[in-house]
């Protein structure tokens, strides 16, 4: 049995998740159909349980090594791997017979990719999104872990011009996106890969942040038929398939 290691919050299944990169997960596992549980932790507890596991941190802070999540553990073959990347490749080759996310020579530009979903993509909405999850999406343990982390609020000088200006922004960017990724339903063409799961994690990441209210669910739809429905296509996709958490 594959445990995924994730962060937990107060959102109800199906979509308790926040963190994308475990999402990046959870999406690989169901196009793989392969059945797994899932753990909850909270932020404090992340780096006990991993060292607990032999769950190798996956960066460094000034003053030691960090410890994040997903990370996951199969019983199978009693391996722990971590970052969403790793793991990934490491369930292609534990399990030949399900689809390959990460085909042999694309490990490199898949890599960029998912990054520069974030960071070229998606970079002027974090400091739109940033506040909302501590204050109302996160447990008492993780919001307090969280603000110690990113102790300044994204928001406090922005103005509701300048949100307005982060939102055309971001739509802008994610315009150039669809164009580069063309007619085919997924970044690879007709093959689903890690690049599509990385696009619909951070896709949720959104849909987290703003499914609070009225407001925030009607800019959710908004982005679902950007683009000529290009980004909902993606999501549906993912939502048809079976859900294989036990």
């Amino acid at each position: 049995m594959i445990t995924l290691y994730d962060l937990n919050t107060l959102r109800p299944d199906p979509y308790r998740t926040y963190s994308p990169h475990a999402w990046k997960v959870h999406c690989v596992l169901r196009f793989k159909s392969l059945p797994y549980q899932t753990f909850w932790l909270e932020y404090p507890s992340i780096e006990s349980k991993a060292k607990e596991l032999g769950a190798p941190p996956t960066s460094t802070w000034s003053d030691g090594s960090r410890y994040t999540i997903p990370f996951i553990h199969d019983s199978t073959t009693n391996k722990v791997i971590s970052d969403s990347l790793l793991i990934v490749e490491y369930l292609d080759n534990a399990y030949p017979d399900t689809i390959t996310l990460i085909t042999p020579g694309t490990e490199a530009l898949q890599s960029v990719f998912a990054d520069a979903i974030w960071t070229v993509y998606m970079k002027d909405i974090d400091p739109v999104i940033g506040r909302t999850l501590p204050n109302k999406f996160f447990t008492e343990a993780n919001a307090e872990y969280y603000r110690k982390w990113a102790p300044k609020d994204p928001n406090e000088e922005m103005t509701e011009e300048s949100i307005k200006d982060s939102w055309k922004r971001f739509e802008s960017r994610f315009g150039e996106l669809a164009e580069t990724i063309g007619d085919e339903p997924f970044v690879m063409g007709n093959q689903v890969s890690f690049s599509d799961c990385a696009l619909i994690g951070w896709l949720m990441l959104l849909r987290f942040a703003l499914w609070d209210d009225d407001k925030g669910k009607q800019r959710w739809n908004e982005i679902m038929e950007w683009h000529g429905g290009r980004w909902k296509r993606l999501i549906d996709t993912y939502e048809e398939l079976r859900d294989t958490r036990i």
